[in-house]
Order: C-alpha cells, then structure tokens, then sequence
C-alpha cells in the first residue's frame, strides 16, 4: 500500500504543478503478472483478495505520484473486486458431474494467453539483438565486450514504483532545521540526472533518489527519471529480475534497439 509518508508528503507540501502522462506501454495486466511473479504466486490459483489489496495499493501510489492512470485499470480494479465478492459467497454444492465454475478461470485464461505472448516478444527482441551482435554492417567493427543498456534486462514501469516505494518506506528519519528550503521543479531536476549522466556512464537509482532526502523532493526526482524516460533520453536497466535499477542516458545504440 502507499506509504503513509509518502502521502502526507502531498497533502502537507504543496504539489509540484506537474503531471506525468506516460504512453500506456503497460497496462493492467502487466501489474497483475509483475505482481504474481515478485510474489511467486501459483497463475492458476490466485489468492484474489491478497492481489486485488496489492494492485488498488499501486493504484493508489500512481494517483499520489500524478501519474496518468488510464481506463484499463480501473475496469481491471472493478473486475478484481467482482471476483472477491464471487469468492466471499457461499459456494453451492457442486451438481451431478458439473463443479461450479471457478470466479478466476476467465482472469487466469487471460493472463496466460498475455504472457505468452509477451513471452514471444521477448524471444524475438532477443534474437534481433542478438543478430545486431553478430552480423556486423559492412565498414562497421564487431561491439566491444563491454556492458551495454541494451544487453541488460528492461525495467516496467511498475518495477520502479515498488523500487521507489521500498526507498520511501526506509527512509531515514528527518533532522529539523530553520532553513529556506530550495524549490525543486522537474525540469530542475531532470537537468540535473542529464548532467550526471554526462560525468557518469550510469547512476543507481536509488543513489539518484536519495540525492535529497526529502520526501518531496524524492517524489520530484522520480517524477523528472520518468519525464526522461518518456522522452527516450534515458534507460533503465537491471541485470537480473528484481536486481538493482540503473539509469544510463540513451545513445543511438539503445535508440536503434528501443524502434
């Protein structure tokens, strides 16, 4: 759920004057697999009380950080809650040789055939990237053997709010002083990650994060990596699933691969 400082940050502080609308490169099914796989929850028998708590949570931190929540999701939050009312009723006997059908088996048909095919997708982008590094343009010399955004895993939307979440949740405490707080904007901060960039081949994300620890100006940082992202000028990338986030600035090599 959303942290409870991270929402007393915008109630108390005023909001930044700035909201993001990203391209809905994910929707609400990539919420519900991403929530199953970091839970390691068994697909075909979904705790649906547990998941629809967690995904209205995530729902509730997109809404606290300005992000533009499009419709799919909140038709998605109204057929979780039908489902958990479905399975808080009574369950009838079962008739003859025919078991009452199960309130998730439409849900769990869905998210299968979406990860298969996202799973194909996959397969393909790999194989493109792949066939980049071994069949070269002619008068072009074979890739150094070096770590490239392109060669690591690609980080959704949704990993980074968990990400960012776990920092806010593990925030330290606050040491008051009568001092004349700075205004962040994100345009502000956003020239500040480019300029880091230029000195640095990748930042941390939670590095870049806690670059100031105040929780509105973590919640503007966040808000400025998005921005970045959304106008291709960034990357985020992790080497394993779950791993930890870095942020490279995009290069006509990461460009070619993102078209």
């Amino acid at each position: 759920m959303v942290p409870s400082m991270l929402a007393s940050t915008y109630e108390t502080a005023p909001p930044p004057g700035y909201q993001v609308k990203l391209p809905l490169f994910e929707g609400p099914l990539d919420l519900l697999l991403f929530l199953i796989h970091r839970d390691q929850i068994d697909i075909h028998d979904i705790p649906i009380a547990r998941i629809t708590e967690e995904y209205l949570g995530y729902l509730q931190m997109m809404r606290v950080l300005q992000l533009d929540v499009a419709a799919e999701f909140i038709v998605m939050a109204a057929t979780l809650m039908s489902i958990k009312s479905q399975m808080l009723l009574p369950r009838p006997e079962p008739f003859g040789e025919f078991p009452e059908e199960d309130p998730r088996q439409e849900l769990v048909q869905r998210l299968l055939e979406y990860r298969l095919y996202k799973t194909a997708a996959q397969s393909l982008l790999t194989c493109e990237q792949q066939a980049r590094q071994i069949f070269t343009r002619p008068g072009e010399s074979p890739p150094d053997e070096i770590e490239e955004p392109e060669d690591l895993l690609e980080v959704s939307l949704f990993e980074l709010i968990s990400a960012f979440e776990q920092l806010m949740e593990t925030h330290p405490e606050e040491v008051v002083h009568h001092v004349v707080l700075e205004e962040y904007t994100v345009k502000q901060r956003c020239d500040y990650i480019l300029d880091l960039l230029q000195s640095e081949k990748k930042i941390a994300f939670g590095k870049l994060i806690r670059s100031d620890f105040r929780p509105i100006a973590m919640v503007i940082t966040f808000l400025a990596l998005l921005e970045l992202m959304r106008v291709h000028q960034v990357v985020v990338r992790q080497r394993t699933a779950f791993g930890e986030i870095w942020i490279y600035q995009r290069t006509d090599s990461t460009e070619k691969n993102a078209t």
